[in-house]
């Protein structure tokens, strides 16, 4: 777990790190936010993700990747 203190002054270096990890974990464009991706730049509901458990999908591989 990456900490933050809440001070400005810390707030580059760890956004940084923020990223970087979630670049690794698959989650970044739901960080950024980008808007481009379907299906796969917001978390998904509890419904959404029920239905791409049982579903194979590539964007159902996307959700439950998300949502993990």
């Amino acid at each position: 777990m990456i900490e933050f203190s809440g001070k400005k002054s810390n707030w580059k270096s760890w956004s940084v790190k923020f990223f970087a990890h979630g670049n690794r974990r698959g989650y970044k464009k739901l960080l950024v936010g980008d808007g481009k991706t379907v299906g796969v730049d917001k978390v998904p509901t509890q419904t959404k993700f029920e239905k791409a458990e049982h579903g194979s999908f590539v964007q159902d591989e996307a959700v439950k990747k998300l949502a993990s």
